[in-house]
This record gives structure tokens, sequence and C-alpha cells, in this order.
């Protein structure tokens, strides 16, 4: 029998699509993840909210960035799912990391203009597109934005370590249960978990490219989480039951995300 669930840390939901006048109406995912590593004030929040004005809806597949492809604009997804990607020359594919609603999908542009993965959409998404000038202009215009986008490439690069760290030296089930446990911390930093529940739309084969694993064991080591009572999966909602259980699996220390360093 599963266990009672136990609240993590709430904040507000946010509705699945949003339609054009949620748009207009609340700040936009990046001015919640940003608020959420450093206090913006109320002009950081306006310049925010207009830089993702007037999104566009990109369907699932569809690749943003290709590798190697020279880029000239920058991508904020607002909604939906993404993912950044690496393709072997065997056809076997990698993701290094997923993108979720306030992730600047191509934050190392500034450093060289051809991008040395790919970035797909894992759902329908609602992006947000502008120049790389202007996402410059805008770190600049508050040194708090400038600030925040700073944290959140050292967030990237935290998530990019302990990748590394569970390919490398984390069984099976320490492995899924940190991704987890990071995938649910960082939804929680945009608002977007409620009731103890959350998205969740992988499927077991990007799963298994994520964490390297096969079908096989990664069903197997799903069903021993969904036995003991930790979690459940359902229409692509993750239910997690007992997360003190969960974060010792893991050793999980959200530190590296950076959630509740306020300056």
């Amino acid at each position: 029998m599963n266990k009672p669930a136990l609240a993590w840390r709430r904040l507000p939901s946010s509705p699945l699509p949003p339609s054009d006048s949620d748009f207009a109406s609340r700040d936009s995912a990046l001015t919640r993840k940003f608020d959420s590593f450093v206090r913006l004030d109320a002009q950081d929040k306006r310049l925010l909210n207009d830089f993702c004005r007037q999104p566009r809806l990109a369907p699932a597949g569809q690749d943003l960035i290709r590798e190697y492809e020279r880029v000239e604009k920058t991508y904020v997804l607002l909604d939906g799912w993404g993912y950044r990607y690496k393709s072997l020359d065997n056809g076997k594919r990698q993701i290094i990391s997923f993108l979720i609603p306030g992730d600047i999908c191509d934050v190392y542009a500034f450093v060289s203009r051809k991008m040395d993965y790919s970035v797909g959409l894992l759902t329908d998404a609602n992006v947000a597109t502008s120049s790389l000038s202007n996402l410059w202009d805008l770190l600049w215009s508050s040194p708090r934005i400038g600030q925040a986008f700073f944290r959140s490439t050292i967030v990237d690069e935290g998530i990019l370590r302990e990748r590394l760290v569970s390919i490398a030296r984390r069984n099976a089930l320490e492995r899924l249960s940190h991704f987890l446990c990071e995938t649910w911390t960082r939804l929680e930093q945009v608002g977007l978990t409620a009731d103890d529940t959350a998205p969740f739309p992988f499927t077991q084969e990007q799963l298994g490219d994520t964490l390297g694993l096969t079908a096989v064991h990664l069903n197997r080591t799903l069903q021993i989480l969904r036995t003991r009572g930790l979690i459940s999966l359902s229409h692509r909602t993750l239910r997690i039951h007992d997360p003190h259980e969960l974060r010792q699996i893991a050793g999980f220390d959200a530190s590296y995300l950076s959630v509740d360093e306020m300056v």
C-alpha cells in the first residue's frame, strides 16, 4: 500500500498550457525562475516579462537548435518541455539535460555562436525568441537580472556535474531517484508542482537516454520505487509519496540548484 503523500515545499501551480491572456497577466516563467535566485524589484520583473512577450507555439519533436548550426537568436521556454542532446555517428543519442519553463535554451551562445549540442522539444511549447543583442541589453539593464542569469548558468553546470556523477558512480536506483528529486525541485522553483504532483512527460526511452539505462533496466527500477510505495506515475504525472525516503536513496542535496540562496 502506498504511503500517504508528504508535502514538499509548495509554490503556486501554473496551468498548462497557458493562454495568451495568461502571458499578459502574470509573471513569465523566466521571471519566476530569476526571482527565486535574486530578489527582483518591480522594474526587473517588468523588463523580464516584456522580454518574454508574444511567444510562439512550437510543436513537440521540433529542434530549436541543431548541433553546429550558427545561433543568431535566443530561445526562452515559457511553457512545455525541451532537452539538450548530442547525437552519435552510430545513431545513438545522449540527452544532456531537460529544459523546463523558465529555462534559456542556449545560455552559451555568447561564448560560441555554433552550439556543440542540439535543443529539441519534448512537448508542444510556448517559446519566446529574441536576438542575442536584446538578451545582452537585458542582462546589462539591471545588476540583479545579470546576477540571476549568472546564477542560472551555475545551476546548469551543477546539473551536468550531478548527471556525470550519476552515470559514473550511482547505481540505477540511486540514479533514477536523484533525477526524480532534481526534477521535482526544479519544477517547484517555477511554481509547477501542486498537491504533491508534478508534470512528468518523459517516455522510458527518453529517461534511458538521459540516465544511461536500458529500457528493461529502467522499467525494473521504476517498479522497485512503485512497489516500495515511494512514487506513482500516471497520465504523464509524477506523485512522490515519501520524499524523505527518496532523498535518502538518492543522497540528494538540493544546494547545487541554489533554490534557497536568495540575496
